[in-house]
């Protein structure tokens, strides 16, 4: 089996995570042509491969063909496959959430159960090169920091393993000239064309005008991350680095005299590390603080409160947010939110 052009074989991308001698492998299988040619691929290699599928519950008699067709599918590569059904729109609604972030958090919570129980350590998902350029489109479009630019990460971690994104340098047209050619089988989402949802409205009005410009813009653009991420890769290890060795006896972070991408870099490291999610804005407000010495504060997402004072950076527990789960939400709170 010859891959497309572009594809990555999961035993190169196991072996640059010291994963080389490991044989079987999670595969995120919605029946698509993207993950059924993963399918195939990956077997290819002589992978045990767990496909995993889950329904999500929104389109109805759609979602029941699907997991038929993948039920079928694996049966006949003679794999055991694990099928799940998550209640996307009701988790949504009770989180709070968008569909597709719901949706989203629901397949990898789902992914890292599957890969404890079954003591996995792989995962590979379908992303192939448009999606990263969609990706890339969408975390500029929100404002996000550098590393937005670098778009989706040929390999990551999942705990309790690493994903791998095989066909994450594949164009789309190629991944579909594969399944013709080698006759998979696949079926087609019909909620990739509703333009309700932001991904969908870039890949249906906005990426036609950047393929009518650039027909290689998906390629264009994977360079373009691949650029950012070696550069970000080195800036992160350097902040990694001076994190450890600035921290202080009374649990501050000492940002003196630091270059401000640095300075950055350290102040986004130690707020995920107290288990706040901080926006691009408020870590370059207190990164500009820590470079003029000013005060400065912000309450990130995830309930901690970073304080800028002297060019030193404290974290510390937002206690209103313990007082609000306690107590329930504050009625214009509740308002706001609706």
């Amino acid at each position: 089996m010859i891959p497309p052009e572009g594809y990555a074989t999961a035993k190169s991308l196991a072996a640059g995570l010291g994963l080389e001698n490991d044989k079987r492998i999670l595969l995120g299988f919605s029946g698509g042509p993207d993950s059924s040619a993963l399918l195939a691929l990956l077997a290819d290699e002589g992978y045990d491969v767990i496909p995993v599928h889950i329904n999500h519950m929104i389109r109805g008699e759609e979602a029941e063909r699907d997991e038929l067709f993948c039920r079928e599918t694996v049966k006949k590569y003679g794999f055991d496959g694990v099928f799940v059904r998550r209640d996307v729109p009701n988790e949504a609604k009770a989180a709070g959430e968008g569909i597709e972030a719901a949706a989203r958090r629901a397949r990898y919570e789902v992914f890292s159960s599957v890969m404890r129980e079954k003591d996995v350590r792989l995962l590979a998902t379908a992303h192939n090169a448009r999606d990263n350029l969609e990706t890339l489109i969408l975390n500029i479009i929100r404002g996000s920091g550098p590393k937005g630019a670098c778009g989706i990460p040929q390999t990551r971690t999942c705990p309790p393993g690493f994903v791998l994104r095989p066909l994450l340098r594949v164009e789309r047209d190629d991944i579909l000239a594969f399944c013709r050619e080698q006759g998979i089988e696949y079926v087609t989402d019909s909620s990739n064309f509703d333009d309700r949802y932001s991904r969908n409205r870039v890949r249906l009005k906005v990426l036609p005008e950047l393929y009518s410009l650039n027909p290689g813009a998906a390629g264009a653009a994977a360079r373009f991350c691949e650029a950012i991420s070696r550069d970000a890769e080195l800036l992160d290890a350097i902040a990694e680095k001076e994190l450890n060795a600035r921290r202080t006896g009374g649990g501050e972070i000492d940002l003196s005299g630091l270059e401000k991408p640095i300075a950055a870099r350290i102040i986004s490291a130690a707020a995920r590390e107290a288990g706040a999610n901080p926006e691009f804005s408020h870590i370059d407000r207190l990164a500009e603080a820590a470079a003029t010495g000013e005060k400065a504060d912000a309450t990130l997402p995830g309930g901690i409160i970073a304080s800028m004072r002297k060019s030193r950076l404290s974290l510390r527990r937002d206690t209103r947010e313990k007082k609000k789960r306690q107590n329930g939400p504050e009625p214009e709170k509740e308002e706001e939110n609706v």
